[in-house]
């Protein structure tokens, strides 16, 4: 009996062994299978991510792109400026040079109405002091004059002798 219960012994430790390994190989199964579940989900998460990468590259090459067309919209409204620029700058310089010749203009047209003016004055003064002079000997009621216009040709400024009109075209 004794070489029978070792056998039995034997035979029962195989079965613990084996039930062991069957459920060791149990629980490697469903581990097996949850990663096999993760895998697919690991695969299709790999899917987006290149996917989304994918888009990431065409969205940085639409910039670039639009970046660029960009650049090179701006550079032309920058040069257009720029010409508009000096343009402005060339018509402001023709106005106040035009400005200064008016202001010429004006200043010589006062000087030669209050010169006309003076004058007119004077002999004024002397046409009545003579006027008074032979109303008294004569006894003859005074003549009254005709004014002489103090603007002629365009009717607002009396006309330059002819040296001052060149002076002033040549200035222009």
């Amino acid at each position: 009996m004794g070489g029978s219960f070792l056998v039995v012994a034997v035979e029962l430790l195989v079965a613990v062994l084996l039930a062991t390994t069957i459920g060791y190989c149990a629980l490697l199964n469903r581990r097996l299978s949850r990663l096999r579940a993760d895998e697919a989900a690991l695969k299709a998460m790999v899917v987006e991510l290149v996917q989304a990468s994918e888009a990431a590259e065409r969205t940085v090459a639409e910039y670039r792109r639009t970046a660029a067309e960009c650049d090179s919209d701006l550079a032309a409204k920058l040069k257009d400026a720029q010409h508009f620029s000096r343009f402005l700058t060339h018509e402001i310089d023709r106005g106040e040079a035009v400005l200064l010749r008016l202001a010429r203009l004006g200043e010589m047209v006062r000087a030669r109405r209050a010169a006309a003016a003076a004058a007119r004055d004077e002999a004024e003064k002397e046409e009545g002091v003579a006027r008074g002079r032979s109303s008294e000997a004569a006894h003859v009621h005074p003549v009254q004059e005709e004014a002489e216009p103090v603007s002629r040709g365009r009717g607002f400024a009396p006309e330059l002798p002819e040296d001052e009109a060149h002076d002033m075209r040549v200035a222009a």
